[in-house]
């Protein structure tokens, strides 16, 4: 097996033209297989199974090698008994039916409470642009929206008076409660912002950027990313965090104190 080895290492470099990187990681994979193999008395190519194969697969579960590890090795495997099957060195390939194992969503990334507090404070100016972050930023906490929802609004789709907001999706409708701190911050764009930043009254969108235009999902998230700085959050934020934040602040903390949309102004 070692000689069949060393001659696919040849094949990858000269004809596959792989990277050196990629040559060191096959290497490393099959040789390790090999070495599984070999313990179990299975020497020669001919002898190797699907089932032998699959029960080393396992076996770098077992042994704690993450998803992204075994799913390379898997693909290390089908390239190189592929070769051999090419060349009839082996009758059947018997990696042909192994399977990547599913990738494991990475744990969504949360802000603490404490956190989200001194981000939600900094717009605290009075010009028109402070104000407007205010209302977005406490509206996309209070609420959970998305900030292509967020940035979707328009001046009818807000009822400060009754306390809700109406989102439009392609195929929904969602009526969302605002209650007091996100009302408060979003009567006082209204009154105080929104007027000095429109440049036109056919203009519908809420949220407007200096040029009287829509705020763009890119300029907002530039909004963010400043806010998170001056809070000294040094960890990387997206808008998505604090969706999730709220979620987990209320598993975490007595939901009367945590949910902002429910004090009162």
């Amino acid at each position: 097996m070692d000689a069949l080895l060393e001659e696919f290492i040849i094949y990858l470099t000269d004809k596959r033209k792989a990277s050196e990187n990629t040559v060191r990681s096959y290497r490393r994979d099959l040789f390790r297989l090999c070495a599984w193999l070999a313990g179990r008395g299975i020497r020669q190519p001919g002898e190797i199974t699907g089932t032998a194969l699959t029960s080393y697969v396992l076996s770098l579960e077992r042994n704690g090698f993450s998803a992204a590890t075994v799913t390379r090795n898997i693909a290390s495997m089908k390239t190189f008994f592929r070769y051999l099957k090419d060349r009839d060195l082996i009758r059947d390939d018997p990696a042909g039916g192994l399977k990547s194992p599913k990738a494991v969503p990475a744990p969504v990334k949360t802000l603490t409470l404490e956190q989200v507090n001194h981000l939600l404070a900094q717009p605290a100016g009075t010009d028109p642009k402070q104000i407007r972050d205010k209302a977005m930023l406490e509206v996309l906490y209070a609420t959970g929206i998305r900030v292509s929802e967020l940035v979707g609004l328009r001046v009818e789709s807000v009822n400060t008076a009754s306390g809700y907001l109406r989102c439009v999706g392609r195929n929904s409708e969602k009526i969302i409660p605002l209650g007091g701190i996100a009302r408060k911050a979003l009567e006082d764009y209204l009154e105080k912002g929104r007027p000095l930043l429109a440049h036109s009254e056919d203009e519908r969108t809420l949220f407007l950027n200096y040029s009287g235009r829509p705020m763009s999902r890119q300029g907002f998230w530039k909004i963010l990313r400043g806010y998170a700085a001056k809070a000294g959050i040094a960890s990387s934020i997206s808008p998505q965090m604090l969706r999730h934040s709220f979620a987990q602040n209320m598993q975490e903390c007595d939901a009367q104190l945590l949910i902002r949309s429910f004090l009162k102004p």
